[in-house]
């Protein structure tokens, strides 16, 4: 497997090129297969130039593609995505990702305009395709050179022009302006692919087959015709509410390159997602640099390396396994302590003298332990551990259990450990007094399954920020394959624990009263990370419930740009612990990463506010029978609502039905003269008069469905 080689310093990778010593790599985009094996890779240098490379096979670099099957970027994500899902395709691989970051599905093709490819075409077949021009002549002749392509081929084809943008200004400049957001993107596409079918329809130039197989075919039930006399324009299927949002890949290029090759030969042989191996890896990593070092943003404010993790993924899956292997060299070196500890425990009772000190058994990693147990192996090892445990949910189901009716402050101590503030926690035996700890210092990682997030979140969804504190990872599993006979190197997995060994031989300072603290480590370039979560939190539309969790991914992103430094200098690759440029643009893309699952996980378990509301929009289109309606008239019914207080807050529920082929905007006859526009007329997805009694769940309907549109469905409404 091919090791990468990114860095910052001057590309030497071309001797015969003789500006090589004034360019730099800024960026590089992994290529991959299906299955996620490496094929190639765009790099992208300063002042602004891109090459294409492959792995040598020898732990190097060819700088041409000779002989390499050529991919659309990420791949993977296409592959495992369901077939109904929109797939957007701006121009450029960081577009890509910075959609991804938000929870939607994209794809692009390497080295920009001009350079698709037939071979494209294919993993698009039968999808909903919204091509996101770039604001130049050659960015808008590249989305109609797309669009023709993936003709006959792709369910439908929409070019989307984004308006307000600079001169070659792309989707992620347009996201960066004030008030942009990932809803009125999706509003945006909807009713730009709602024109464009309606000039297909009128229009000879286009004809019918453009919009691709599902709508040739008249086996396909993929669309339907609409059912009112004289109006012969096609539905799309609607897509289940329940359907949850794409994720962003782990990015396991932010790592050493070392670490990269450790990361994917682990899980290749454990036939699972990086994400499995490269969360806990950051995790683990955070606690062994511990309470040694904080980074300084600016005076009196400070973050540790301390992450809450949890991966989440259904049984037999492989998480268990990877967690074992991470924690690994954790657990050796707990037992090695423990032996230490009984030698000198041993000594000491052996003493006659009484001059050997009672020896204290140094703690790196607790699993099933209370808080007040806990606070005593804090008070003991300042510098902290790591909370490891296979079932994330009975970590929290412990909170409490031994208190009077469940109650307690066991919740409050994780609270206030993940900020490293002070805890008192009182101890059973009164007279003992209680365990004070000034910066606790615990991390936390471990597995749920899908089914318990409700229970990880708590059964009364106490809203304290606890749940808003977890960075989650949510992959889709790996297919299920037989027996690979992949085995991880010894000399890969010495670079795992090589590693955690120089970042536990990291020491604490000793402060003005004698006791220790971190050693304070600065930036030295700053980010934008804190001003783009700003504009995306307050902008319009942005879902309430996602707000907590953002605003940890401030400080959160400190914290990863610490550990990533700290990694780089124990792999060798700088020399500085002071946290340079190229970390704290790691740590934006791992921000983007945990976002993207973030939304993932809140959207299973249901605290999105505008899905909440758009079912309750479709429940009132179901019992009301409508067939279409004007965007007043569900605001009179609704008006008593909380959520909809306002007739605008009919927005955000709108968008989500458009976006799910659920209603979509009327063409009305343009109005001439004087006067109001006429309002805004939503026309209902005929389906959806033919549905299951309960359509956000179907399979918990009494009644049968006499639809065979809907028998057909393996989705269902």
């Amino acid at each position: 497997m091919a090791q990468r080689k990114d860095s910052c310093r001057a590309d030497v990778a071309s001797p015969n090129s003789s500006s090589n010593s004034r360019r730099r790599i800024v960026d590089t985009y992994d290529y991959t297969d299906e299955a996620g094996e490496l094929l190639y890779q765009v790099v992208r240098y300063a002042p602004k130039d891109f090459r294409q490379r492959r792995p040598d096979g020898k732990g190097g670099w060819i700088y041409d593609l000779e002989g390499v099957r050529r991919v659309l970027y990420r791949l993977p994500n296409l592959a495992r995505a369901p077939t109904n899902q929109p797939v957007f395709v701006p121009e450029g691989e960081k577009d890509v990702d910075r959609l991804l970051g938000l929870g939607l599905l994209a794809t692009t093709n390497a080295m920009g305009a001009g350079k698709w490819r037939p071979e494209y075409n294919e993993p698009l077949r039968g999808r909903r395709v919204f091509i996101v021009a770039d604001n130049d002549d050659a960015g808008r002749k590249h989305a109609q050179d797309v669009r023709k392509s993936l003709r006959g081929i792709a369910a439908s084809v929409t070019v989307v022009e984004l308006e307000g943008l600079p001169p070659k200004g792309d989707v992620s400049d347009w996201l960066d302006i004030e008030g942009n957001h990932k809803e009125k993107l999706l509003m945006i596409a909807a009713h730009a692919d709602h024109e464009q079918t309606n000039k297909q329809t009128d229009d000879s130039e286009y004809p019918e087959a453009e919009r691709g197989d599902a709508y040739e075919s008249p086996t396909t039930r993929s669309v339907t015709k609409h059912e009112s006399q004289g109006d012969a324009e096609p539905w799309e299927r609607p897509i289940p509410l329940g359907d949850v949002p794409s994720v962003a890949p782990f990015p396991e290029q932010v790592l050493p390159a070392s670490l990269a090759t450790f990361v994917r030969e682990a899980a290749c042989a454990l036939a699972c997602p990086t994400d499995y191996i490269g969360v806990p890896l950051l995790t683990i990593a955070g606690a062994a640099i511990g309470a040694s070092r904080a980074l300084e943003i600016k005076p009196g404010w400070q973050e540790r390396p301390c992450l809450y993790a949890a991966i989440v993924a259904p049984p037999g899956s492989a998480k268990s396994p990877a967690l074992k292997l991470m924690s690994s060299p954790v657990y050796a070196k707990q037992a090695r302590l423990r032996t230490f500890y009984d030698h000198q425990r041993l000594a000491f009772e052996e003493d006659e003298s009484g001059k050997l000190p009672k020896p204290k058994l140094s703690t790196i990693y607790v699993s099933d332990i209370t808080i007040e147990a806990l606070a005593g192996v804090l008070l003991m090892n300042a510098r902290g551990v790591a909370l490891i445990r296979d079932e994330l949910t009975a970590w929290v189901a412990a909170m409490d259990q031994y208190r009077a009716k469940g109650r307690g402050g066991d919740r409050q101590f994780f609270l206030a450990n993940w900020a490293g503030e002070p805890v008192f926690v009182h101890r059973k035996n009164q007279e003992e007094g209680p365990v004070f700890v000034p910066h606790p210092f615990t991390a936390v990682v471990g597995c749920v399954p899908p089914d318990l997030l409700f229970q990880l979140r708590g059964e009364k969804q106490i809203s304290d920020g606890f749940f808003d504190r977890i960075l989650f990872a949510y992959p889709e599993p790996a297919p299920v394959v037989g027996e690979n006979w992949l085995c991880i190197s010894d000399e890969t997995r010495e670079v795992w624990s090589d590693t955690l060994a120089k970042l536990w031989g990291l020491q604490q300072e000793t402060d003005t009263d004698g006791g220790d603290r971190p050693r304070f480590v600065r930036l030295t370039s700053n980010g934008r990370v804190t001003h783009q979560l700003a504009a995306e939190v307050n902008a319009k539309g942005f879902p309430a419930s996602l707000r907590g969790p953002w605003l940890k991914m401030k400080g959160y992103c400190a914290r990863l740009s610490l550990i990533l430094q700290l990694l780089r200098q124990a792999t060798g690759e700088t020399a500085s612990e002071d946290v340079d440029g190229e970390s704290i643009a790691h740590a934006v893309e791992l921000v983007r990463y945990f976002q993207s699952q973030t939304r993932k996980v809140y959207t299973i378990i249901e605290v999105d506010y505008s899905a909440r509301t758009a079912k309750r929009l479709l429940e009132w289109i179901l019992r009301e029978k409508r067939t279409e309606f004007k965007r007043w008239e569900p605001y009179e019914d609704l008006k008593n609502d909380r959520d909809f207080a306002r007739v605008a807050d009919l927005d955000a529920p709108l968008s989500r039905l458009v976006t799910h082929n659920t209603i979509r905007p009327k063409r009305l006859p343009e109005r001439k003269g004087p006067g109001r526009p006429p309002a805004s007329v939503y026309e209902v997805n005929p389906t959806l008069m033919r549905r299951p009694a309960n359509p956000v769940n179907p399979e918990n309907s009494m009644g049968a469905s006499n639809s065979q549109d809907l028998q057909d469905s393996q989705d269902g409404f």
